[in-house]
């Protein structure tokens, strides 16, 4: 289930980043970091289980800081 998120969230960020490079829209970068963010989410919770390390910290971290930037911009910068 969990491979299945990350390669339709990755294909989503990867399609909204061309997007919003053609179209240069704040709107559609911000939901591409929201994307970006549940997949680094994902992605940290699968190596949390698997080792321990700094790198899903990193992971955890980073993904909290692109879903709450990505809100950010939602709601206040368009």
């Amino acid at each position: 289930m969990f491979r299945l998120l990350k390669i339709i969230f990755g294909f989503l960020a990867a399609i909204l980043a061309l997007f919003g490079t053609i179209t240069e829209s704040m709107l559609i970068f911000s939901f591409m970091y929201f994307f970006l963010g549940l997949l680094f989410l994902i992605i940290g919770f699968l190596e949390l289980k698997k080792i321990d390390n700094i790198a899903p910290i990193l992971m955890l971290f980073l993904a909290v800081f692109f879903i709450l930037g990505s809100i950010y911009i939602i709601l206040f910068e368009t």
